[in-house]
């Protein structure tokens, strides 16, 4: 949650995570690939790589949703009666 008078701002930053995200993932998929001469091993390793990347992602969302942030707690129509 942030400031109404800053959601570019965070959009900015998320969104150039999220192209850096994008940048990046061909050299670490090529990176795993080839760090063994078998195949069958690199892309075992790789799909390794996804579901912990998809594990981390799902225990951050559930931190987030169920975490200790009282304002995404309240309601929606609470929070946006407050600005």
């Amino acid at each position: 949650m942030v400031e109404r008078t800053s959601v570019g701002t965070a959009f900015g930053v998320i969104g150039c995570f999220v192209g850096l995200s994008q940048c990046t993932t061909p050299f670490m998929n090529i990176a795993i690939i080839d760090s063994d001469s078998d195949l069958s091993v690199s892309y075992k390793t790789l799909n390794l790589v996804y579901i912990l990347i998809a594990f981390i992602a799902f225990c951050f969302a559930v931190y987030i949703n169920w975490g200790p942030f009282q304002a995404l707690d309240r309601r929606f129509e609470d929070v946006e009666k407050e600005w």
